[in-house]
């Protein structure tokens, strides 16, 4: 049974979380928080004591992340965030968005505080699932639409938000990784 619960909406969609022990509820997810949204996806975080053993081979693998597909989930495995108990952080994601995250339960004290978990979700398959992507950009609200800045690092896609906010009374939506969310027949700029 969980004992600590909040609830985000980004990029409209209502995403859940559950913690068998309580936690802060992460920086980069405070700005969203929310009460009464419908609930499209749920992280039940999991606390696990010992590392979970994969018998095939991953789809994708780095030095950070492999990937493991099933046909009814995918899994991603952390490989630099492995718990001095040999167990490492997983994320289950479930095609019916019931979704867990096993953390080390040894590790935990590196989770309930200033624990980033906007990487551990998955979040490029998470807003894939929901017809959207984070692409590397600027956004600014201009007159009712969105003004998107793309580019390589460096090329001023974050200058140009700027210039447009100073000048033409834009408002910066994001200035770093935009979700874009295709929305019937038009593509949205979510901060």
């Amino acid at each position: 049974m969980s004992v600590f619960s909040f609830t985000v909406m980004i990029a409209g969609i209502g995403i859940q979380f559950t913690a068998p022990r309580p936690m802060e509820v992460p920086a980069e997810l405070q700005p969203f928080l929310t009460n009464g949204v419908p609930i499209q996806e749920t992280y039940a975080i999991e606390l696990i004591d010992r590392p979970l053993v994969f018998a095939d081979k991953p789809v994708f693998s780095s030095c950070r992340l492999a990937v493991y597909a099933h046909e009814d989930e995918v899994l991603r495995v952390f490989l630099p965030l492995q718990a001095p108990d040999g167990c490492t952080p997983v994320c289950r994601m479930r095609k019916n968005g019931i979704n867990t995250l096993c953390l080390p339960a040894s590790d935990w004290k590196r989770y309930e505080r200033h624990c980033t978990l906007t990487t551990l979700l998955g979040p490029e398959a998470l807003f894939l699932r929901h017809n959207g992507l984070i692409l590397h950009s600027s956004v600014v609200r201009y007159k009712g639409q969105a003004v998107l800045f793309c580019g390589p690092s460096g090329a001023g896609k974050s200058t140009q938000a700027e210039l447009w906010e100073r000048y033409r009374n834009g408002e910066i939506l994001n200035g770093d990784r935009c979700v874009i969310m295709k929305r019937e027949d038009a593509f949205w700029g979510c901060g």
